[in-house]
């Protein structure tokens, strides 16, 4: 199973513009997350989100974990497909969480961030559907 997972899509040939492209969004959306973690660990400093500690923790973690989303969607896309879907799913869950329970200031650029991250989700989600559900093997059988 391992070395299904032993390339990466964007230096293959059999691989679509299209789905280049959507890979290459995928990169381009981690990029931004751990951008946006970075400029608010400037700003609030380590672990400075005003949330609970555990909440506090993931968040900051992402910006380790976007950055190895994004390398492993370029060097080992079967890997990045499963990590960036578990960032996605988690980091939903929870920033719904927040907006509805925990007491955080609701103003627009929080509603505006959390909108981009579903839209993002969406597309993470739809990605790895096709990417798991058409099994991107090439002729060494490596998954894509």
């Amino acid at each position: 199973m391992i070395e299904r997972f032993s390339h990466g899509l964007l230096f293959s040939t059999g691989a679509s513009r299209a789905e280049k492209l959507v890979v290459c969004a995928l990169i381009a959306g981690f990029c931004t997350g751990t951008t946006t973690h970075l400029m608010d660990m400037a700003l609030l400093g380590f672990l400075g989100y005003p949330a609970p500690l555990w909440i506090n923790a993931y968040w900051t973690s992402l910006t380790l974990l976007d950055p190895i989303a994004a390398l492993l969607l370029v060097f080992r896309t079967g890997y990045g497909v499963m990590l960036g879907l578990a960032i996605m799913v988690s980091d939903i869950a929870i920033n719904t969480g927040v907006m509805v329970r925990v007491d955080l200031p609701a103003n627009d650029m929080n509603w505006f961030r959390f909108a981009c991250q579903l839209l993002f989700f969406i597309l993470m989600a739809a990605y790895s559907f096709y990417f798991f559900r058409t099994g991107r093997t090439g002729r060494d059988g490596a998954l894509r």
